[in-house]
């Protein structure tokens, strides 16, 4: 599972509508993105807009660490072949 950035208390997760059948769910500090029919690419920004980590993924389902991420707002954005989806993350 890859880290990315310090969580101090806890991290929220608010969903925006999804363009597509990607799914991300957050499970305590764990980011699971799920249903790409592609290969896609997951990165994260902080609230400046500074993307600060990216990964790529295969079709199916992944997870990743968030331990690593200072407090702050985050976005996370999947993008695969012909899907998208942007959610946004609080760390507190």
């Amino acid at each position: 599972m890859p880290g990315w950035a310090n969580c101090a208390a806890g991290v929220s997760f608010k969903n925006t509508p999804a363009i597509s059948n990607v799914k991300m769910t957050l499970i305590g500090r764990t980011l699971t993105v799920s249903s790409l029919s592609s290969s896609a690419t997951v990165s994260v920004y902080d609230n400046l807009g500074h993307r600060i980590a990216e990964h790529g993924q295969g079709a199916g389902t992944s997870t990743y660490g968030l331990q690593n991420l200072s407090k702050g707002l985050y976005i996370v954005h999947v993008k695969g072949y012909r899907e998208s989806a942007t959610q946004r993350i609080v760390v507190y």
